[in-house]
C-alpha cells in the first residue's frame, strides 16, 4: 500500500547488529544474504539462541557477505548439523535447556546459555522483560525467579477495543 515508489531494489545491508535474540521454533534459524542480489557488509551476529531444523540453524547464502559471529548458542532438532559450519567463539552447539511457560519459552535453571552473555553487560543493561541483566545470558530473557516490569501482550492488550 502507499502512494510512495515500490521498493523492488537490494539495498545492501551494512553494519547490522543481531544480538541477544531468541529464534526457536523458526522453520529457519539465521538466514544471511538469502533473498538478496547484493551481499550483505560488516553484519554482528552475536550471542543469540537459536533453536531450529537440521541443517537449518545458521545459512549464509552469499559467500562473499562479510558476517562476525560471536557468542551465539545454537542447537539444530534431531542432528548436529547446524547448517553453515562455525567454531566454537561464533557458536556453542548444545540444547539451550528451555521450558516452556504458557505460550512463551524460558531458559530453565541450569540451561548453558545462563551467564554466558557477558560482554553485553556495557550494551544490555535489562532484558526483554525488563529485568536487570547483571550477567547476561544468552538470547533477550535474563533468566531468574522474579517478574520484570514488561510482560507479552495479549489480544485483549492491543487493537481497537483495548483500553
Amino acid at each position: 500500500g502507499g502512494d510512495g515508489p515500490a521498493l523492488s531494489y537490494d539495498a545492501q545491508v551494512v553494519w547490522a547488529h543481531i544480538v541477544a535474540n531468541p529464534f526457536v521454533h523458526n522453520a529457519s534459524g539465521i538466514e544471511v544474504g538469502k533473498n538478496y542480489t547484493i551481499a550483505p557488509k560488516d553484519v554482528l551476529v552475536g550471542f543469540n539462541l537459536v533453536r531450529a531444523p537440521a541443517g537449518k540453524v545458521v545459512q549464509v547464502f552469499k559467500a562473499q557477505a562479510t558476517v562476525t559471529f560471536v557468542g551465539n548458542l545454537v542447537w539444530a532438532s534431531g542432528s548436529p548439523d547446524v547448517g553453515t559450519p562455525l567454531d566454537a567463539g561464533e557458536a556453542v552447539v548444545v540444547d539451550p535447556g528451555l521450558v516452556r511457560l504458557g505460550e512463551l519459552f524460558a531458559l530453565a535453571p541450569g540451561s548453558p546459555a545462563i551467564d554466558r552473555a557477558l560482554a553485553l553487560a556495557p550494551m544490555l543493561a535489562v532484558d526483554v522483560d525488563g529485568q536487570a541483566r547483571m550477567r547476561p545470558d544468552v538470547g533477550a530473557d535474563e533468566q531468574g525467579a522474579t517478574l520484570g516490569a514488561r510482560r507479552p501482550l495479549t489480544a485483549k492488550d492491543v487493537g481497537p477495543h483495548a483500553p
